[in-house]
């Protein structure tokens, strides 16, 4: 089980927010982090719009980040935040 305050208050980007992506903003939070969500496909950013979690290009403020959660569906040397993950 995750430690409850580990993620208390910090700031945690999810990159592809397929169900693997909505499973996770749901437990971070519910253990108190700040969720950032993102998602390529538009029709999934309304799907985003419409839930309580944040739609944000986080990685233009990577500095506030803590943690990012890529989606495994993700092929990290194709995606649009490529550079901000090397």
């Amino acid at each position: 089980m995750l430690s409850l305050k580990k993620y208390q208050n910090k700031n945690v980007a999810i990159y592809g927010m397929g169900m693997t992506g909505f499973s996770a903003a749901k437990t971070l939070s519910l253990l108190g982090a700040n969720v950032f969500c993102w998602d390529d496909n538009k029709n999934v950013r309304k799907k985003i719009k419409r839930s309580k979690y944040l739609l944000n290009k986080f990685w233009l403020k990577k500095k506030i980040l803590h943690n990012i959660i890529i989606s495994p569906g993700i092929n990290i040397d194709k995606c649009n935040i490529k550079k901000f993950l090397f």
